[in-house]
Order: structure tokens, then C-alpha cells, then sequence
């Protein structure tokens, strides 16, 4: 089963430079790179076995039941109050300057979350993530103040109007990208039960500044992909220098990170930030570099309304087609 329910940590032990601005994040004021040190946890997991996939940079979704029915629910984290998050920045910074210059044998800054009081309110109906810790019935924070979680989408939501573009609710159907044994991609309609329990991830016009120049703002298009199912068939071994030299020089490299999924569950990726490199690319990334196919069949689902969809309609009009890449696709 292919899920994403927490943050996915670095395989790497990771070093925090103060005063340099993240890449990921410009309004950081400080970055989190990889050092050359496999964490033990990822070694013991035998990492070097796991399976690699390209980490796929949008909005993480899952599908679960709601109201006994198979759904879409949108990814929402709990965040800490205004009052408390500025309280947690002081402390995070004091902790850096601590770890730069212990002073002898003064106690490192400490802070306590407390998850009743400082945090604001969830919708009644989200659910905490799995494997957030429940103490006497509330879900708790990790010690960074994440508290992830999910809240099923309602038709209304337009927040989240480009969830809502891919999936079929009523009929429990999804527009779903994914990747083929000849490594082509295919564009298919899937029903929201054979995905239970799975999460996804949302890409699109709309998403994340659209690195995969998908759709246009006339006609948006927007389509999940499930976790781990982007297979990188030529990856490195996780060792420091062979990543740095695969994404400096591998055709196959132009992506925003990878993902290892071990045999014992656990998940560890590489983001090219780790590595202090770029994301978006100025060139096509891999994802986009695949033919791909559109298997959307209206005809199948006589019983299906799609009046409302039109992402489904637009797309069945081009049921059979294949272009040359994701970034062909004109609707």
C-alpha cells in the first residue's frame, strides 16, 4: 500500500545554515541541507534496497471512506496559533545559535507544545493523519508543531475547486495519471474503492506554480498521481556523491526529488534543495518527457452524470489520443 501520511524525512542527517536564504522556502532565513551521513534509521532499513520513485511535487491527497462511502480527502494540517507559532520561531532561532555556539555547560532553549491550547480548531470532520500520536483522545504535535491531517472534500469547497476538477464524487471516480510496464504514461479514469486507503498526489495548472507546465490558465488541467507509482528504473545508489553527480548529469535527473519505499514501510527522500540544486527546472522536467495516452471512456458510465465535470468530458472527447508528453495535452 502506497501512503504518504507523514512529513517523509531526509535520508541524510541534515545540517541547518543560518543567515542563508532556503531555496525552497526565499523568505526562510536560514536552509536545511544534506550532509554525506545516511541516517542510521535509513541504513537499517537497508535503504539501498528500497524501491525509488520520483518524488512528484504537488498537493497530497488520500482516499478513504466518508459516510461509508470511498472519498477524496484533501490534505490540512493543524497549525499553531499566531501568538505560539511566533513563539516557536524565537525558539527556533535561539536553538540555532546554541547549536552554532554551545556556551559550556548552559542547557540548550526547551519548548513544550501544548496540543489543546495551542493550536487553532480543526473542522469537525478532519481526522489526524496516521501515526499522530492520541493521548486521552487528542491528537498530538511532533516537537517541529506538525500536526497533519485530512478533511474530505465537499462539493462546495472552493478552496479546493481543483481537487474537486478530478474527481467524480457521487459516482466515487477519479482522473488518474499512471505509469505504464514500457514506462509510457496513461491518462485513465479509475473508481475511487480500488485506490482506498492509498494517498495521492494533486499536480496541475493550478498547483504548486505549475512545474510541469500542465494545461493553461484558458484551459486548466489538473489529474492525481498515486504515490510511488512513478517508478525510477536508473536510480543512483543513495550515497551522497552518486546522487549529487545523477542530478547534475543523468537524462533522467529532472526531477524534484526521490523517494525510497523500504521493505519495512518506512520512507526516506531526497529533494534537489538537500543538495543545494534548483527546483523548477528551466528544462522539460522528466515527468513531461513521456508519451502518454488518454484511456477516459465516458461511454463506460451511462450511469454516470458528467454535466457538472468538465475536465471528464473535455478529456473523453480526447479518449484514445496519445501525444508526445503531459505538456502536449491541449483541452
Amino acid at each position: 500500500m502506497n501512503q504518504v501520511q507523514q512529513k517523509v524525512s531526509c535520508a541524510f542527517e541534515t545540517e541547518v545554515i543560518s543567515g542563508e536564504s532556503s531555496l525552497k522556502r526565499p523568505h526562510q532565513s536560514f536552509k536545511v541541507i544534506a550532509s554525506t551521513r545516511l541516517k542510521a534509521s535509513a541504513v537499517e532499513s537497508d535503504i539501498e534496497n528500497g524501491a525509488c520513485s520520483e518524488k512528484i511535487d504537488g498537493t497530497c491527497t488520500f482516499v478513504a471512506l466518508h459516510n461509508d462511502r470511498p472519498w477524496l480527502w484533501a490534505r490540512l494540517d493543524r497549525k499553531p496559533t499566531k501568538s505560539i507559532e511566533k513563539k516557536f520561531k524565537k525558539y527556533q532561532q535561539q536553538l540555532r545559535n546554541w547549536e552554532q555556539n554551545p556556551k559550556g555547560k548552559e542547557r540548550p532553549p526547551d519548548f513544550h507544545w501544548d496540543a489543546v491550547k495551542d493550536f487553532k480548531e480543526a473542522p469537525d470532520d478532519w481526522i489526524p493523519a496516521h501515526r499522530v500520536p492520541i493521548v486521552e483522545g487528542i491528537p498530538q504535535p511532533d516537537r517541529y508543531g506538525h500536526m497533519p491531517g485530512w478533511l474530505p472534500l465537499a462539493a462546495t469547497a472552493r478552496q479546493y475547486c481543483w481537487h474537486l476538477d478530478t474527481v467524480q464524487l457521487d459516482a466515487g471516480l477519479c482522473l488518474l495519471l499512471e505509469q505504464k510496464e514500457d514506462q509510457l504514461l496513461e491518462v485513465r479514469v479509475e473508481r475511487l474503492d480500488s485506490l482506498k486507503d492509498c494517498t495521492l498526489e494533486l499536480i496541475g495548472t493550478n498547483v504548486n506554480g505549475n512545474p510541469y507546465l500542465i494545461g493553461s490558465k484558458a484551459a486548466p488541467l489538473h489529474i492525481l498521481v498515486q504515490h510511488g507509482s512513478i517508478a525510477v528504473s536508473r536510480a543512483p545508489s543513495p550515497e551522497y556523491d552518486a546522487l549529487v553527480k545523477w542530478f547534475n548529469e543523468d537524462s533522467d535527473s529532472a526531477v524534484e526529488g526521490l523517494v525510497w519505499r523500504c521493505a519495512n514501510g518506512m520512507l526516506y527522500k531526497v529533494h534537489r534543495h538537500h543538495l543545494q540544486l534548483p527546483w523548477p527546472l528551466e528544462q522539460k522536467p522528466r515527468l513531461c518527457r513521456s508519451a502518454v495516452t488518454i484511456n477516459v471512456d465516458l461511454s463506460l458510465f451511462t450511469d454516470v452524470d458528467f454535466e457538472e465535470k468538465p475536465l471528464f468530458t473535455k478529456l473523453g472527447r480526447l479518449h484514445g489520443k496519445t501525444y508526445d508528453s503531459l505538456c502536449d495535452i491541449q483541452l
